[in-house]
């Protein structure tokens, strides 16, 4: 009786303590805020409200309130929740792979602002984890997706929506040289149209730098 009884203040202690302890045998995937950097605080921008949890304003004809994303300590995902204006939650979405990115942008030139989602994963053409590009819209309330990139011209590594230009999206990739390329895609009505490239850099902080001052 004596083991039990240490037994259950055991399981009791383990239970109290866990939320304390997850930090620690987990390592935490950071979502990039922003540009590398640049990071804005205005409301336009991805806000950072701590270490695990982040939040971004989302406006539309018929919606008002926030994307709320969480890291996942057990199996590395992310929850993206959508909230109205009393924090409620309307709709929300799992991943169990890294998101390395997430901003917003008027994507299809409706008006509304669409989501913007990095996300590391595989695809049925591509069976390698690689870095992707998702856009998903807000309808009745209801995350929705838009366009799934499988890939880019060359290796996607980052991507932000162009500041006061709609449907325009522009990349950062890597070719197999080694260099990176700046690239703009435009919105074609069903996916996007590759545009060319502004320049080719010697440098990814180049490519951020530039990213930087085009998206913010």
């Amino acid at each position: 009786m004596r083991k039990h009884r240490l037994l259950y203040t055991g399981l009791i202690i383990i239970f109290l303590v866990s939320p304390f302890l997850f930090p620690l045998f987990f390592k935490h995937q950071p979502l990039e805020v922003g540009s590398p950097v640049h990071i804005p605080s205005t409301n336009d921008s991805f806000a950072k409200v701590n270490a695990r949890r982040y939040s971004m304003p989302l406006h539309s004809h018929s919606f008002a309130g926030k994307l709320v994303v969480t890291w996942l300590p057990i199996n590395h995902g992310y929850r993206v929740e959508l909230t109205d204006t009393l924090d409620r939650t309307v709709d929300e979405l799992l991943f169990t792979k890294p998101i390395f990115r997430l901003c917003k942008g008027d994507i299809d030139r409706d008006g509304n602002e669409d989501i913007l989602l990095g996300i590391v994963k595989k695809t049925r053409f591509d069976p390698v984890d690689k870095k992707r590009l998702s856009i998903f819209f807000v309808d009745s309330s209801r995350l929705r997706p838009l366009f799934l990139c499988s890939r880019t011209i060359h290796e996607l590594v980052d991507f932000a929506a162009a500041n006061g230009k709609p449907g325009i999206i522009y990349t950062i990739e890597k070719i197999s040289d080694g260099r990176y390329v700046f690239g703009t895609y435009s919105w074609c009505g069903f996916g996007l149209s590759f545009k060319g490239y502004l320049k080719n850099y010697s440098s990814l902080s180049e490519c951020t730098r530039r990213l930087a001052r085009e998206t913010f």
